[in-house]
């Protein structure tokens, strides 16, 4: 993209919006699964993904949904609510844990790029520090050096969970990704 504003809408990551599959000629199960028949993604609506966010009850009212977003796998709207939602955890650092079955909900929407940035942008206004999964993660792969570790510990920016012997995740992990936890 050339510019700062995201497209009206994109073809399927899966079949390029032919809506077929490549090595079949099959029906692209997404396009047919989530509704898109025609092969294009929408874009999202961002301000309604960050209101759906928003907790209705509870002492947390200024914050973000700590339950999961109930979502269906043929709701491209709640497919990508749930995405954000599990991201924004991951880089808050509640649930550092690879969101796995948020990239399987979001597999083949073109726009998975611009939802995780949202949820890091959204998890680092929250929390005021950089991402904790990535610190996590990018300790462990060799992305994020020990002297860089220890600069942005000194600068506040490194919690519990970002810590390799930290957390993976709260009490608020939800049941159907416990895969993600072995």
């Amino acid at each position: 993209m050339e510019s700062n504003q995201v497209d009206k809408s994109r073809p399927c990551k899966r079949c390029n919006g032919t809506t077929k599959k490549q090595y079949d000629g099959s029906l692209c199960i997404w396009c047919r699964d989530v509704g898109n028949k025609d092969g294009i993604f929408p874009r999202p609506d961002f301000a309604a993904i960050i209101v759906a966010l928003k907790p209705t009850r509870g002492k947390n009212k200024s914050g973000f949904r700590a339950s999961a977003p109930r979502y269906k796998m043929a709701d491209l709207d709640s497919l990508r609510i749930y995405y954000v939602w599990r991201w924004f955890r991951f880089h808050a650092g509640l649930d550092v844990t690879i969101p796995m079955n948020a990239e399987l909900a979001c597999t083949a929407d073109p726009f998975s790029r611009e939802l995780e940035a949202v949820s890091a942008t959204l998890a680092s206004a929250a929390t005021g520090r950089v991402s904790q999964g990535t610190l996590r993660w990018g300790r462990a792969l060799g992305y994020v050096s020990d002297t860089e570790m220890g600069k942005l510990e000194q600068v506040g920016q490194v919690g519990d969970f970002a810590r390799e012997s930290g957390p993976a995740f709260d009490e608020n992990k939800p049941i159907e990704e416990s895969s993600e936890t072995k």
